[in-house]
């Protein structure tokens, strides 16, 4: 096969079975150097692989840690659901239609029992 010499006048293709040549000497004597320099390049991309690794494995739990964090704190600051308060109707004048509630409608007598005894020491005590 010869170049078609497409920026040149062309060469019959032999050059190209000598540079061939010239590589695959050179290759064969720095194959010691180049598999050296391959393994490094293996070792930096495993270690390279195991960094990001990592690195996703942190980024999802802290968002996983985020997520639980918002979502405890939006159910402590949720407002508590509201019951409804069971209305009782009393009626003024009326007689009350439950003990409990005659009971909670009747007034003590004003002044209470013993009131006497404690507005005599209080003027004992200003005299």
């Amino acid at each position: 096969m010869s170049c078609p010499g497409l920026h040149c006048p062309g060469c019959g293709g032999k050059e190209g079975g000598a540079a061939g040549l010239v590589l695959l000497v050179v290759i064969i004597y720095f194959r010691h150097q180049i598999i050296e320099t391959l393994r490094a390049i293996l070792t930096v991309v495993e270690i390279a692989g195991i960094v990001l690794g990592v690195v996703a494995t942190l980024a999802v739990l802290c968002a996983i840690t985020y997520a639980v964090l918002y979502v405890r704190a939006r159910i402590q600051h949720r407002p508590a659901p509201r019951r409804p308060i069971p209305a009782r109707v009393v009626r003024v004048g009326a007689e009350p239609e439950h003990a409990a509630i005659s009971a909670a409608c009747t007034r003590p007598a004003w002044p209470h029992s013993g009131w006497e005894d404690i507005h005599t020491y209080s003027n004992r005590r200003n005299q």
